[in-house]
């Protein structure tokens, strides 16, 4: 028995037939993005990785590393983020690009990438046929993991980088020295690539691959005595290329353990965190095998290779049975679906407590990237069964066969039993199960007792057309247009003409159909280019560009108090800020605000958040007459009602949406407007001259009925002689109750403007296209100069203070204490803690006890309260993400916060001179103003973890090339 080409070399035909395969199916797969010009689909690929993207990029384009992230979360750490991948090289050639863009070449860079280094693996280092290497390559690159993962560029980045990782350990635990310093530049890469559970998931199997090459090295002695120095090796590579990896990225991890001990999965995660997202029983069959036409109900959860690429695996497992990598593949494949499947079996508890690493991430079902892996090279072994001419007659192939059959239905049996025990699979998908591996059993098996060359290549052609089939319903084949990602539209043009009115928080619930004008103008664009299922998510990706999505404001210039991340993110400090402000949002630590607010929140939150515009859906809006009343809020007056606060220009008359019982001929109220200069508009409410039953201002008709308006609701509307600028509206009801469900100022230019009908700090309202734009009249905005401020140590009293409705958080604040001794700070446990290497002891912005006694001897009350009367003005004249100047003028000591978020890395200089910065309310900043004159407040970061690591990563990059220029050198002179 002979191998057909079994070596590299020979004839250029094979190599071109690989090549040919490869690139057929590629162009196939993502033909829309490439010819097309179209991008990515998805909610992660828009809402998380675009707007990343984008803020990264942009600052990069600059000139400016980006160190802090302002845009979500109140302010945050983004180079820190390891998602973030901003030093991730192969990130830096796409710069030149739109972001969106960008995200489709770099998905189809990495694809290729992990495809061709799967292929010189398998030829190369497992020294198969091309057949093999191309079938191998084929069921990597094209199936499921990829697909699937489509919208999750990071975890397909780092992915991209195994093969050639797997190839190194081959070469160099070979004896090839120079593959002992290519190994850790590809660790460093996979750590830069921004997905930690991904590399952390390949390093693992790579140990196990590492020792398994060293054992199996030619001329060992084939006992366990005689394979030991082969393990060490493989050991002691795998140890190098770890810790060498993970010198070479320390810019990028220093940043990141500091980060994690900040964040919510400080400490780890608890076994029931760790198992979110699991592999469900009842959609493992639908996850492993390619359903064509459906997807599981979490993209994670697909890791299939093919039916034929099964069935071409099992073949390898069972004729290359005596190779130890097949055994090792079928041990990983059996034990990552075990894992993969969480709290249904023990498995994943006993890694949860026993192997260091796993607590500190969720999602079990990514360890489906191992079966991927072990199932593409076992197909490769398969593939190598049909290339291999033997001069035996087919009859002696017959038990081989039978074996293979006999395995293969004992898998078939397990999961019908499967499918059976579990609901139903969408309708036509265990018929096309069955019909693609009856074709490919008797494929398969006929090549296998009748071995000629053609067959291998056939066999990876059916694998080829199974995986492009198979990817009909992924993301891929379902591209969109760039205009759902551009900064465009009338939302965003309306949110951008205003900057600096505090930041957006969006509650719209996405479950609106786009409006029919619009609706019709993109069907007219797009629908018959794109079909129904692609035309559905343009669809979902415009509303969450126009609803702000809630990391969508970093990628237009905006900032948000909410925010989405699924890793470090957000800091725990900020977590228990929320929970304080907002209790309902307790026991959801990375929970979008976006998703615990059903209404506008209260002024209180609204000043703690920062927030100046709200955005939500028009689901409770109800246009009538060319006049859009907001229905959001509505009042029983039996008593006037006033908004102050207010400057509308342009006002020409108001419209009225109210209700009340009969009165003919009676007063009902009056609307008083005041104007800027004091002047005010009497505009009386009474019953309709027309139809009694009705009452309201000049012009009164009854409105169309309506699910929960009362029978008797009128609109009305009342002009006045000229325009003016309304800066109070007062509604009085006099004799008795009046039931008034929406209000309008009407604009000279024919548009209106709702009024939000509740105390407090008036609310204008502004219907643009499927949207509303909630904007408040005053609010505190970023900084504050409080009157009261309390010293605790108790984070908790704090969060309960935060918690009571009458609290004004700009004008009562909270400072932490410590009790830690300036001596003790300043150690080397201090410097470990800096860069993340251990806990922090305290959390950074405590006040130490002699400033604690210093601030309750010069400002301290009777009451517990330090307090600062004097007469303060500050306002923020530079904001830039690393460095925000506050101009301040008082005329004595005051206490100043900034409402954005203390993270160890911040300092403050008042007048050029370093002051103490402070952590308020649980996440502000805060600085003590000692003197009375004008000041300028100069916040300023800088990442303490980011300058080691940066040295850490210089002096291990020129070791490395050091070492190879000496190896290069020795070369030339032997």
């Amino acid at each position: 028995m002979t191998a057909i080409q079994s070596r590299p070399g020979g004839s250029r035909i094979p190599a071109a037939t690989a090549v040919a395969l490869l690139l057929a199916g590629f162009l196939t797969i993502y033909g829309r993005v490439i010819f097309e010009g179209l991008v990515l689909s998805g909610y992660d690929a828009q809402t998380y990785f675009f707007p990343y993207w984008a803020y990264g990029f942009s600052s990069l384009a600059e000139g400016r590393l980006p160190l802090w992230n302002p845009h979500i979360f109140m302010g945050v750490p983004f180079l820190a983020n390891p998602q973030s991948a901003v030093l991730y090289p192969v990130n830096w050639v796409l710069i030149p690009l739109d972001p969106a863009r960008a995200l489709a070449v770099g998905l189809m860079l990495h694809v290729a990438l992990a495809a061709i280094t799967m292929l010189v693996l398998v030829r190369v280092g497992l020294r198969l046929s091309w057949p093999a290497a191309t079938t191998a390559a084929v069921a990597f690159g094209f199936g499921g993991f990829f697909t699937g993962q489509a919208g999750h560029i990071n975890q397909v980045s780092v992915a991209a980088w195994m093969p050639l990782l797997l190839l190194a350990f081959e070469r160099g635990v070979s004896g090839r020295r120079r593959w002992w310093l290519v190994a850790p530049l590809v660790v460093a890469l996979m750590i830069f690539a921004g997905h930690p559970q991904t590399a952390y998931v390949t390093i693992v199997f790579c140990l196990a691959w590492a020792l398994m090459t060293g054992a199996r090295q030619p001329g060992l002695i084939t006992t366990p005595h005689g394979r030991v120095p082969g393990i060490l090796g493989g050991l002691a590579m795998w140890l190098a290329s770890a810790f060498g990896g993970a010198l070479l990225a320390a810019v990028q991890i220093l940043p990141a353990l500091a980060l994690s001990r900040e964040g919510i999965r400080a400490g780890g995660l608890t076994f029931e965190e760790a198992t979110s997202f699991s592999l469900p029983t009842e959609e493992a069959l639908a996850g492993l095998l390619p359903t064509f036409l459906h997807l599981p109900s979490s993209t994670e959860f697909v890791a299939y290779v093919g039916i034929v690429g099964v069935v071409l695996a099992v073949l390898g497992a069972v004729r290359q049975w005596r190779e130890p990598r097949v055994w090792l593949l079928v041990i990983v494949a059996i034990t990552v679906i075990l894992l993969a499947l969480g709290p249904a079996t023990p498995i994943f508890g006993w890694a949860h407590r026993l192997i260091p690493g796993v607590d500190f991430f969720r999602v079990p079902a990514r360890w489906l990237l191992l079966l991927v892996v072990a199932l593409a090279l076992l197909a490769a072994y398969g593939v190598e069964v049909l290339n291999t001419r033997t001069d035996r007659p087919w009859r002696d192939s017959v038990p081989l066969v039978g074996v293979w059959l006999a395995v293969l239905a004992a898998l078939g049996g397990m999961a019908f039993g499967l499918a059976l025990s579990q609901p139903a699979l969408p309708e036509g998908v265990a018929w096309t199960w069955a019909v693609v591996a009856m074709v490919a059993i008797f494929g398969v098996g006929a090549a296998t007792l009748f071995r000629r060359p053609a067959f291998a290549w056939i066999a990876s052609i059916f694998v080829v057309a199974e995986l492009v089939a198979a990817t009909g319903p992924s993301a891929i084949r379902h591209s969109i247009p760039a205009d759902a990602y551009e900064s465009r539209g009338d939302v965003l043009r309306r949110l951008t003409e205003t900057p600096g009115s505090g930041r957006l928080l969006s509650i719209a619930d996405p479950s609106f159909e786009i409006n029919d004008p619009d609706r019709a103008d993109l069907a007219k664009a797009w629908y018959d280019q794109l079909g129904p299922e692609a035309w559905r998510d343009f669809k979902v990706a415009w509303k969450n560009r126009d609803i702000m999505s809630p990391n969508l404001p970093m990628a237009y210039s905006l900032e948000t108090p909410d925010g989405y991340d699924g890793g470090l993110l957000p800091l725990a400090a900020h977590r228990s800020f929320l929970e304080g402000l907002i209790p309902s949002s307790a026991g959801q630590p990375d929970g979008l605000l976006m998703n615990q607010l059903d209404s506008v929140p209260s002024d209180r939150v609204l000043d703690a958040l920062g927030v100046g515009v709200i955005v939500d859906d028009q689901f409770d809006t109800f246009e009538i007459a060319g006049v859009a009343f907001d229905l959001r809020t509505s009042l029983r007056l039996i008593a006037p009602f006033q908004v102050d606060g207010l400057n509308v220009a342009g006002v020409v008359g108001v419209a009225l949406l109210a209700a009340a019982g009969p009165g003919e001929g009676e007063a009902m109220g009056r609307v008083v407007l005041t104007d800027a200069a004091g002047a005010q508009y009497d505009l009386p409410i009474g019953p309709s001259v027309d139809n009694p039953a009705i009452v309201g201002l000049a012009d009164v008709q009854r409105a169309p009925s309506r699910d929960g308006l009362p029978p008797d609701t009128a609109v009305s509307i009342a002009r006045l002689t000229s325009p003016v600028t309304v800066t109070g509206v007062a509604i009085d009801p006099r004799a008795r109750s009046l039931d008034v469900l929406g209000f309008a100022l009407l604009l000279e230019d024919g548009s209106s403007l709702g009024l939000m009908l509740r105390a407090g700090s008036g609310m204008t309202v502004e219907v643009v296209g499927d949207v509303t734009l909630t904007r408040r009249a005053q609010s505190q905005g970023r900084v504050w100069l409080p009157e009261h401020v309390r010293l605790t140590d108790s984070a908790r009293e704090v969060q309960m203070a935060l918690a009571t409705p009458g609290l004004a958080p700009s004008q009562q604040v909270w400072l932490l204490t410590t009790d830690r001794e300036p001596e003790v700070t300043n150690g080397l446990r201090k410097a470990l803690e800096d860069v993340g290497v251990v806990h922090r002891l305290e959390p950074v912005g405590g006040v130490l006890p002699m400033e604690a006694d210093r601030l309750a001897r010069d400002f301290g009350g009777a009451d517990g309260w330090l307090r600062f009367d004097g007469k303060a003005t500050a306002s923020i004249t530079e904001y830039l993400p690393e460095r925000v100047i506050v101009e301040v003028v008082t005329d004595g000591p005051r206490m100043l916060v900034l409402n954005d978020t203390l993270y160890p890395g911040w300092q403050v200089f008042v007048s050029g001179t370093q002051g103490e910065i402070w952590r308020a309310n649980l996440t502000h900043r805060a600085v003590l103003i000692p003197e009375a004159g004008h000041h300028t407040v100069t916040f300023e970061f800088s990442s303490h973890p980011l300058q080691v690591g940066t040295i850490v990563t210089v002096v291990w990059l020129g070791l490395i090339v050091l070492g190879l220029v000496v190896m290069w050198a020795g070369r030339r002179a032997i």
